[in-house]
């Protein structure tokens, strides 16, 4: 189901708190792991019982991020290394 996923990512950086998701998803986008039309699933969870997910879509390459690929419309889901978080401006 999954192409990729931030486990090996985060075992090299360890443990970051709240940050740990957009870290990981900087991490994919710079490392070109993430393009345009690929979905991101996103999930976090803390004391308490207390969890989170969302999916996100990338809509177009960061300006920030030289590396990513410039096309990935039609791939499957794929969960990659960890990531950084980037507003659609």
């Amino acid at each position: 189901m999954f192409d990729h996923c931030s486990w090996d990512f985060g075992r090299s950086v360890g443990h970051m708190g709240g940050s740990d998701v957009i870290v990981s998803l900087n991490h994919m986008l710079e490392s070109g792991e993430l393009a345009p039309g690929d979905h991101v699933l996103l999930t976090s969870s803390g004391p308490g019982w207390t969890c989170t997910a969302t999916v996100l879509t990338i809509l177009a390459k960061p300006s920030w991020s030289g590396r990513a690929r410039d096309s990935g419309a039609g791939r499957e889901l794929r969960p990659s290394s960890p990531l950084r978080f980037h507003p659609q401006e």
